[in-house]
């Protein structure tokens, strides 16, 4: 029974193939259009998953709270274009607290790698100078590779290590974070940053150097509640069906406070657009620079509840936010 079944089904379609002209085209059609819509869903499919992200997500311990005061800073450093095969930079700090006064602080250095789907390889060096000088990273291999797959494709290192915290990567970018809680002695903090190229097309140059300090200060009237996200999420026009972002600020006091500041720290020559819990941010302080900026905005006149977010969205071409930082502050 199973063979004459596939003998008529063969005998029909012959039958369709030797038959009139119109059936033969709207058959050649048919397949056609089956093709294109197979080939366009595939690559929908890539293309999302081929740029997908970690979302900022809390780092383990906060919020954090002190008697003062939590700062955030940005050097952009420059964005060398002479195809050096080492670079070398400087960004440079001026902190408002120091000493035992100093109750977390981390550095987070981003290096361009030179392409966001290959993996080019260099090293970096990490050097804090505050009255002494602090090796953060000595020729720190820059090699974690980017995969194609579905998910997230932010790679990650962790490691136990009085300064290094941590190494991300995310397309052509790569996040240091240091712990320097510990080595802020002195207001001026100068931050050496060297990169070496062992890949012919490596780039290696250093987009920006982020210091963030919370501090407690004696005399101070508020109490303040710092949260630091930490991840690496694209946002770009190679993805289709593009969505916004968000990153989560969780644990939040309903109670009321005198003052809260949300910063968005991202890498693009643009900056992006933001909602603070579905409410559109706008006149955004923002130190722009090449390929990196920090944006951000007074939420004394929004609501904070017990959970809330940032959204984010790209405005031009490329947008990525590794890094995002919320702080409120009410009376002691």
């Amino acid at each position: 029974m199973e063979t004459k079944r596939t003998e008529s089904r063969h005998g029909r379609f012959a039958a369709l193939l030797k038959g009139r002209a119109r059936p033969r085209r709207s058959l050649a059609l048919m397949m056609a259009l089956v093709i294109v819509a197979v080939m366009s869903m595939a690559g929908v499919v890539s293309a999302d998953d081929y740029y997908k992200g970690l979302p900022p997500e809390t780092i383990a311990g906060m919020p954090g709270v002190v008697n003062g005061d939590f700062w955030v800073n940005t050097s952009t450093t420059t964005w060398d274009n002479s195809g050096a095969i080492d670079r070398d930079v400087w960004a440079n700090f001026t902190v408002p607290a120091t000493g035992g006064n100093v109750k977390f602080a981390r550095l987070y250095v981003t290096v361009y790698s030179g392409n966001m789907l290959s993996n080019y390889k260099g090293y970096e060096s990490v050097t804090l100078r505050s009255n002494n000088a602090y090796t953060l990273a000595q020729n720190q291999p820059l090699d974690l590779e980017y995969f194609n797959t579905s998910g997230i494709n932010t790679t990650s290192v962790f490691y136990p290590d009085d300064y290094f915290v941590s190494l991300s990567r995310d397309t052509s970018d790569y996040v240091s974070a240091f712990d320097v809680t510990n080595l802020i002695t002195t207001s001026d903090v100068n931050v050496n940053i060297v990169t070496t190229n062992t890949s012919p097309k490596f780039d290696g140059r250093i987009k920006q150097a982020t210091l963030v300090v919370a501090y407690n200060v004696s005399s101070s009237a508020y109490v303040t509640r710092y949260w630091v996200n930490e991840g690496q999420d694209p946002i770009t026009y190679k993805a289709n069906n593009q969505v916004p972002g968000e990153t989560w600020f969780n644990g939040a006091s309903n109670n009321s406070f005198v003052a809260a500041k949300i910063y968005a720290n991202y890498l693009a020559s643009n900056d992006g657009v933001y909602t603070w819990n579905g409410r559109s941010l706008t006149g955004l302080t923002n130190i722009q620079g090449n390929q990196t900026g920090l944006s951000s905005k007074s939420l004394s006149d929004t609501v904070i509840g017990s959970n809330n977010y940032l959204s984010y969205n790209r405005t031009a071409n490329f947008y990525k936010l590794p890094l995002a930082f919320l702080k409120i502050q009410s009376g002691s």
